[in-house]
């Protein structure tokens, strides 16, 4: 594709200085805006490329060879770009138009602490304010945070608007809008670039600014369902298939830590960075030969199986994203710990044979 070369060469050309100093990868980005590539899964009646994700699969996994921060961001951007296709919000006629020719960066505003690993599930509660919406809401993990323009901001429906009980909505929320605040940094030892730091946004918004009916929030498969045929099975299959490649991801990285930390002798800090610029690149290269396997069912014709590709592959974008962010960020937190387990299991083992040498 000719608009990725350019895009390629700033994301090579800066990945090395992106991640030693933790910088956003700027120059990739401004490559990203001018390419028409922020465009690429947007319709063409918008200004956008009117690519599937076959098409998107196939740039995603150039740019993370390239730069794994720009991918990350590049990611974000797309799904929060698709969502606001699927139901776009009234008060904003132009958004579309300028997110697809790269005026506009935006990504999704979802995980908060209470929702656990349910990032599509919000605990924070949005109030009905006059003719607005007050949001009041922290948000734990953001991609692109303060570097977004736009941000897709999740949180359930005011009781008084609720067609059920736990139901969500999304808001587009201006990144220059008083009450939006960047709460911490991002400290990650894995795509140090992406910026996925907390945020929180305290504001009133208006209806118009809702992505589609009060209660439509149900995440990104739910909103993807509105643009393309899925099966009822689609959310369980992308769980099972998520937990599957979630545990095996985390058992690689991990086991990786231990044994960078008992090579350095217990420095937490070096064993995260050496398992994610090891192990971590293995799992990023890995997750996305999954998603582009799960895409190729578009090759088989069958709608209902095209809905079920996508739901799959979302679902281990999303476990990927938190293999590549969170799971860093807690190996931090704990990582002394889960590594003196490792070295005490493996002194007691000592020279011992293991099973396979019988």
């Amino acid at each position: 594709m000719q608009e990725l070369a350019a895009v390629l060469k700033a994301a090579r050309d800066n990945a090395r200085q992106v991640d030693a100093d933790a910088a956003f990868p700027r120059a990739a980005v401004d490559a990203l805006r001018g390419s028409g590539l922020l465009g690429l899964t947007l319709p063409a009646d918008v200004g956008g490329m009117g690519r599937g994700p076959e098409e998107f699969a196939d740039v995603l996994t150039q740019l993370a060879a390239a730069c794994g921060s720009t991918a990350m961001v590049y990611l974000m951007h797309v799904s929060a770009a698709m969502a606001v296709a699927a139901a776009a919000p009234p008060g904003r006629p132009d958004l579309l138009r300028r997110l697809a020719n790269g005026d506009l960066l935006t990504t999704l505003a979802l995980s908060e602490t209470g929702s656990r690993s349910h990032f599509w599930a919000p605990v924070s509660q949005a109030e009905v304010d006059g003719d607005t919406i007050r949001l009041k809401v922290r948000k734990s993990w953001v991609t692109s945070a303060d570097h977004a323009d736009v941000y897709v901001v999740s949180s359930l429906t005011p009781p008084s608007l609720a067609p059920s009980e736990g139901a969500s909505d999304l808001y587009v929320v201006d990144a220059a809008t008083e009450g939006v605040a960047v709460a911490g940094t991002w400290h990650g030892m894995g795509l140090r670039g992406n910026a996925s730091a907390p945020m929180t946004f305290d504001l009133p918004v208006p209806q118009s600014d809702r992505l589609g009916a009060p209660g439509a929030g149900l995440g990104l498969i739910g909103l993807g369902s509105q643009i393309i045929d899925m099966a009822d099975f689609s959310d369980q299959l992308a769980l099972m298939i998520g937990l599957g490649v979630g545990v095996d991801y985390a058992l690689f990285i991990v086991t990786r830590y231990r044994e960078s930390y008992r090579a350095n002798g217990g420095d937490v800090a070096a064993a995260v960075e050496g398992a994610m610029n090891t192990a971590g690149r293995a799992v990023l290269f890995a997750g996305a030969t999954v998603v582009i396997a799960l895409l190729g069912m578009f090759a088989l014709g069958v709608n209902l199986l095209n809905g079920v590709a996508i739901a799959a592959a979302l679902g281990v974008v999303m476990v990927l994203a938190a293999s590549l962010t969170l799971l860093p960020a807690l190996l931090v937190l704990v990582g002394r710990r889960i590594g003196e387990a490792g070295r005490t299991r493996a002194a007691r083992a000592g020279d011992r044979p293991g099973f396979w040498a019988r």
